[in-house]
């Protein structure tokens, strides 16, 4: 019933991973044919993968082993070789391969019999931040497979099926990663085959293709995308479920192919109330804000106002969730409104779990989550349009930003950046001015102004 024969020659073709060989001072790209190459040689577990005439990189390494040879603070993740010159080995530089986190907050339950094949999708889904599963459950949000020949995973792919989890052949990751975002499932589900076909009630067609109202979250966008949210440091023991300073991945989904992720963002909790944003990345970035209560181990909210992206939702939506028992993660379903003056459709599945660091980087992303030092320059003001610059304080880096004031709200997007620099472009934030405080904040960063 799922007639698909899946090949790892496609994901050799394509890759959204950055690799880098560590220069005096900055990180070197490597040009897009040896990163290709490898990208390549590090998926298929090659010990050596030769990068031009004079330059190999050595992938035999253990983290550990790499640390040893050059402790440099970087996320153990990353480390993942050395570059020697043929001609004299001890001759070396670090080589790191970092990944966009696109498939942050989806989990995924990867039905491969071969297990090279299996392995170098499990490290694709892993290495752009998604989450791997062992078996099927509740928290599987995508099933990837090859075929229903195997006896050893028919049973959950009927669970899946029963369960309107949606199974997907490798043209969906492939894709993912082209285009550098999780996309939509539906284009990429394999279809079972109805049995006993012959035997459906006249009728039984126009009631299934018969449409509902839409779901609210069904934001103009059916593309789906991780979360690039960074993570909290948080204990797991007697943790305050949804605590100030927390973020959470979260999924609303509607039936098996409608799924919207979503990052969480808890601002404040005083009490039962709790105060946040919410961010969709799948919609143009759009961020609302939310405000809800606390009720022994339920949480019931409400995001109420659009700070970006107001075109691309509609307001307000309301989600009820419960959370389990160690308050890591939360079950529920959410209802809005799709037009002004139109009924609740309460058919969505809201589902979120606490973000955080694995537990082989936890040392290493310290390093990542610590503050950076930096001078945000207004260089030129015209009415509500505002340009200048952003300098790091650490290695001079300069980036160019234009953007827009509407009352205490800013929104600017990076433009430029200086050369070798490692930001990407264009990047988009939103902020807001506390006059009480004096200062910006949003989107990770708290800015206090200074003449």
């Amino acid at each position: 019933p799922f007639p698909l024969l899946m090949s790892t020659a496609g994901v050799f073709g394509v890759t959204k991973a950055v690799w880098e060989w560590k220069g005096d001072p900055k990180w070197v790209k490597y040009d897009t044919a040896t990163t290709l190459k490898l990208e390549t040689g590090f998926l298929k577990s090659q010990d050596k993968v030769k990068s031009d005439s004079q330059r190999f990189v050595d992938l035999s390494l253990s983290p550990a082993e790499l640390k040893k040879n050059i402790p440099l603070k970087i996320p153990l993740k990353e480390f993942v070789g050395l570059q020697r010159r043929f001609d004299d080995e001890n001759k070396r530089r670090a080589v790191r391969r970092k990944c966009p986190s696109f498939l942050k907050g989806i989990k995924v339950l990867v039905l491969v019999d071969d297990d090279t094949t299996r392995e170098t999708y499990q490290l694709l889904v892993k290495s752009y931040g998604g989450s791997l599963r062992s078996k099927f459950g509740s928290q599987v949000h995508v099933i990837l497979t090859s075929s229903s020949d195997s006896a050893s995973y028919q049973a959950d792919l009927e669970s899946a099926k029963n369960s309107q989890v949606p199974v997907v052949g490798d043209s969906w990751l492939i894709e993912a990663i082209k285009s550098g975002k999780a996309v939509n499932f539906a284009p990429h589900i394999i279809a079972a085959e109805e049995e006993d076909e012959d035997e459906e009630e006249p009728g039984d067609e126009e009631e299934e293709t018969e449409e509902k109202p839409k779901p609210s979250l069904k934001r103009k966008l059916s593309q789906v995308s991780g979360s690039t949210a960074s993570a909290v440091g948080m204990k797991k023991a007697k943790m305050q479920p949804f605590r100030a300073g927390s973020e959470w991945a979260g999924i609303c989904s509607y039936g098996d192919a409608d799924i919207y992720p979503c990052t969480i963002s808890v601002l404040t909790r005083k009490e039962k109330n709790v105060t946040g944003t919410v961010s969709w990345p799948t919609l143009h970035h759009a961020k609302t804000k939310f405000k809800g209560t606390i009720v022994g181990n339920v949480l019931d909210f409400t995001e109420y106002e659009a700070i970006s992206g107001e075109e691309h939702l509609s307001l307000p939506s309301s989600y009820s969730a419960t959370f389990s028992a160690d308050g890591l993660s939360a079950e529920g379903s959410v209802s809005s409104v799709s037009e002004p003056g139109e009924e609740s459709y309460e058919d969505g599945k809201f589902e979120m779990e606490y973000i955080e660091k694995d537990v082989e980087d936890e040392e290493e992303d310290q390093v990542a989550d610590e503050t950076q030092s930096f001078t945000i320059h207004v260089e030129k003001r015209v009415g509500k349009v505002i340009r200048g610059k952003i300098v790091m304080t650490v290695d001079g880096e300069e980036v160019q930003y234009k953007g827009a004031m509407s009352g205490d709200k800013l929104v600017f997007s990076t433009t430029s950046t200086s050369p070798d620099a490692d930001s990407p472009l264009p990047e988009e934030f939103a902020m807001e001015w506390d006059s009480t405080k004096g200062v910006l904040h949003g989107d990770g960063f708290l800015i206090p102004f200074s003449s």
